[in-house]
């Protein structure tokens, strides 16, 4: 038992499990996700990157693989709300990375394209990447890694099983 609860304790903290060593993990996850958002600005910053933010990175590495997607798609593809994938595409065209342009095959369906701009990225975007990648998994056994990766996406179910249980309740009401 922790220091703060007794044999005798029904509060609802007494409910909760533990907080396991090192620390909450919804906080954790947060100062990670943090961490490596700081760090991504400054390895953008040094490949002379500018205009881009970290959330921009998704879209960009979506284009690199795709060059055109409409806009649902593109949303899906990278697990965010279509209205926030609008600000950020009109933010990376504003920085001239992008353009928007009504479909070749459904006029009324709204592409994303990477302008030569854009396209020119790719390499310091990939340098970038994978410079993330190797900080963040140094020393990271590749059991463990996969065994993270596992935890994450099963976490991630989870969070939209509930988010769904929740929105049909509250629609219900």
């Amino acid at each position: 038992m922790s220091k703060n609860t007794t044999a005798h304790d029904t509060s609802a903290a007494s409910l909760v499990p533990a907080v396991p060593p090192g620390g909450d993990v919804v906080s954790l996850m947060s100062r990670t996700l943090g961490a490596a958002n700081r760090y991504l600005v400054a390895l953008m910053a040094r490949e002379g990157i500018v205009g881009i933010v970290p959330s921009h990175g998704d879209i960009l590495m979506q284009l690199f693989a795709h060059d055109a997607m409409p806009m649902a798609t593109l949303a899906e593809a990278i697990g965010k709300d279509p209205s926030t994938v609008t600000a950020l595409v009109r933010k990376l065209a504003d920085a001239g990375y992008v353009e928007k342009v009504p479909s070749a095959r459904d006029r009324r369906v709204c592409e994303v394209r990477l302008t030569d701009a854009g396209r020119a990225l790719a390499p310091a975007m990939e340098r970038v990447s994978a410079e993330l990648i190797a900080t963040l998994t140094n020393g990271v056994a590749p059991d463990d890694l996969a065994c993270v990766c596992r935890t994450m996406r099963a976490m991630h179910a989870n969070l939209n099983t509930a988010s769904g249980t929740a929105c049909e309740a509250s629609s219900e009401q």
